[in-house]
């Protein structure tokens, strides 16, 4: 597939996606989780700027660079030392998802959600890998629990 084909499909894909958070989230009549999203939202940016460790800035420095498997092996050590922390699964998640393994992805953004069952990205993510697999029913569940 030529370079501009996949960056339509790509672009299809992901407008596909934001369009199913759009509807799930703008179906809810409770003005208070719109509410509840934006302070997650603010929380999780707050969080990933509060982590200093030097292996997780070394592994985002290997995700901006695209390095995906060294990215992955920093934070799989992070995410042994606290598989609480859902960001390290949804880091991980991410990275194979690049790599183009879809399934590898997808369990790693179950891991990020089992974590932490509030955390939306995670379940953005999982909807997002399930869309990519053309699993749209199970796409639409991770979106709709995105924004609940």
């Amino acid at each position: 597939m030529r370079s501009t084909e996949q960056h339509v499909l790509k672009f299809i894909r992901h407008f596909l996606c934001l369009g199913l958070l759009l509807v799930y989230g703008c179906s809810k009549t409770d003005n208070s989780k719109s509410q509840d999203l934006q302070q997650e939202l603010e929380k999780v940016q707050s969080d990933a700027a509060k982590n200093d460790d030097p292996r997780y800035m070394e592994a985002r420095e290997e995700i901006d660079t695209e390095n995906w498997p060294a990215a992955i092996f920093l934070l799989e050590i992070l995410a042994e030392e606290s598989p609480e922390n859902p960001a390290y699964w949804n880091d991980i998640g991410i990275c194979q998802l690049s790599m183009g393994e879809n399934r590898a992805a997808v369990d790693a953004f179950q891991k990020s959600v089992e974590a932490d069952p509030s955390y939306y990205r995670g379940f953005y993510n999982l909807g997002n890998s399930y869309v990519r697999m053309d699993e749209v029913k199970k796409a639409e569940s991770a979106f709709e629990k995105a924004v609940t």
